[in-house]
């Protein structure tokens, strides 16, 4: 099955105890125009990097827009 959307971590803001990224949703056929961006904290952790932020990032926005959605089907 190919995906329908592709997610791109990206500006990177360091906030008290935190990391907030902007994650943009995009179609996986144009991924140049994204959707919609979403911001999320992400925990910080000594000696993490960025991919290990990057990827946090996008699962926690894959979280959040599951949540919309259900409450949106109701």
């Amino acid at each position: 099955m190919s995906k329908k959307y592709e997610y791109n971590a990206n500006n990177f803001t360091h906030i008290d105890s935190a990391i907030n990224v902007q994650v943009c949703v995009a179609p996986s056929n144009f991924n140049l125009l994204p959707i919609f961006t979403i911001s999320v904290p992400v925990e910080k952790k000594d000696g993490e990097d960025i991919d290990y932020y990057r990827a946090e990032a996008i699962k926690k926005a894959k979280e959040v827009i599951v949540d919309v959605a259900k409450e949106a089907a109701v």
